[in-house]
């Protein structure tokens, strides 16, 4: 009982350096999840660069590029050095800390009057060193809890985040039914928004499409109409009403996906159609999409890698390469997004003509664009306004409704 002052003496120490070792492990997690956001900055960087080497040195971007991931690796180097001397003091309470506690426990049996011998001094360090580990592992261990139960809450909130429906596929014989009883796409008092709390984008709308009909969807620029394709394949949250596609789906986007390989795949793109290579009919697909010319200037022909690594192909060709991969998927329903938007009236004209109401002429063709002049050559015109479908009829219905087309033409010109 009369050794229990300079024990608690030494406890009481060992456990003042608890919360300096939870201080510096605070500072360390903060610097480390600093640290690793400039890490993935400067990877960043480094990765564009290599990846668009071939940009880099046509543009002459090297100088600032390097300046740049000069300047982040800079910032990751002074962080390092940052958590270097944080690491220094910590191992410095670690291995000082049973040095200060043996001193304040011998001094405090000294001051009490005992005699200090080798007795009670070996057997004392050897306490105090057995309770080192632990007692400074505690702060940390500490913090991994806290760590633990950040990353779980995390992990619960991504679970506990509502899942988005898809929109259940139509089987093959349903969607081959009477193209004048049945409806491709239904959409009744739909209201679509990006997220489950933000504000609508589409708004109060109810609309159906008939098997085979060719729909043009027109507006001014962010009057909803990408949205409305995006709410057709299920992108969107359906926060009201009700959208209905009885039938497979081919989307072609307002900025194509150009996968790195040759040009024959990014057409065969899908997993069924590269094992199912029809040639006459992807040869029909190259004509109807304006593609056969592009062949003949490609070194390889449509074996020709293009893509960012690959040859640089431009707008028009990559929209035309997209549009080809939908229309070889052979889908029931086809949703376009301003693809003659990149080509000439030329082009525009063909690509019309020979895949829209052509190859496509049986499927069910919903087409945003700006290109009014085909207006009269569609089956029926939607035309959006603020989110909401403000006029829907032929050509014939809507310009003696006093809708002026020409200002649809004219967003394009400032696009």
């Amino acid at each position: 009982i009369i050794h229990v002052v300079p024990a608690f003496v030494g406890l009481c120490v060992t456990i003042v350096m608890i919360p300096m070792g939870s201080f510096v492990a605070k500072r360390l997690a903060r610097m480390r999840r600093e640290l690793l956001k400039k890490t993935d900055a400067r990877v960043k960087y480094v990765t564009e660069f290599v990846t668009g080497i071939k940009a880099m040195k046509l543009y002459a971007w090297e100088k600032a590029y390097m300046r740049k991931i000069t300047q982040l690796r800079e910032e990751e180097l002074r962080m390092v050095r940052r958590i270097a001397y944080l690491n220094i003091c910590n191992m410095m309470l670690f291995f000082a800390s049973p040095i200060l506690v043996a001193l304040a426990g011998f001094w405090t049996y000294a001051l009490m009057g005992y005699t200090l011998t080798a007795s009670v001094a070996f057997p004392a360090l050897s306490l105090f060193n057995i309770l080192r580990f632990p007692v400074l592992m505690l702060p940390m261990q500490i913090m991994n809890l806290i760590n633990a139960k950040v990353s779980f809450k995390r992990v619960q909130d991504f679970f506990d985040q509502e899942d988005r429906e898809l929109l259940p596929p139509a089987a093959k014989a349903d969607a081959q039914g009477d193209a004048q009883n049945e409806e491709a796409v239904t959409i009744r008092n739909g209201d679509f928004a990006w997220a489950k709390d933000s504000a609508l984008v589409l708004k109060n709308v109810n609309l159906s499409v008939k098997r085979g009909e060719l729909v043009m969807v027109v507006g001014q620029v962010g009057s909803g109409k990408s949205s409305l394709l995006s709410a057709m394949l299920g992108e969107m949250v359906c926060k009201n009403g009700g959208c209905t596609v009885a039938g497979t789906c081919a989307f072609t986007s307002q900025e194509p996906w150009i996968q790195n390989a040759s040009l024959r795949d990014n057409i065969l793109a899908s997993a069924s159609n590269k094992g199912n290579y029809d040639k006459a009919k992807y040869e029909g697909v190259l004509d109807a999409c304006a593609l056969r010319a592009d062949l003949e200037i490609l070194p390889g022909g449509d074996l020709a890698e293009i893509g960012e690594k690959g040859i640089n192909i431009s707008g028009g060709q990559k929209h035309r390469i997209a549009l080809a991969r939908s229309v070889y998927a052979d889908a029931d329903i086809y949703l376009l997004d301003d693809p003659l938007s990149a080509v000439d009236a030329h082009v525009s004209r063909h690509i019309f003509e020979e895949c829209v109401k052509g190859t496509l002429a049986s499927k069910t063709r919903i087409l945003v664009t700006h290109q009014v002049q085909f207006a009269a050559e569609v089956d029926r015109i939607l035309v959006f306004k603020d989110g909401c479908l403000e006029h829907s009829g032929t050509y014939e219905e809507l310009s003696q409704a006093g809708v002026a087309f020409s200002q649809f033409q004219g967003d394009q010109e400032e696009d």
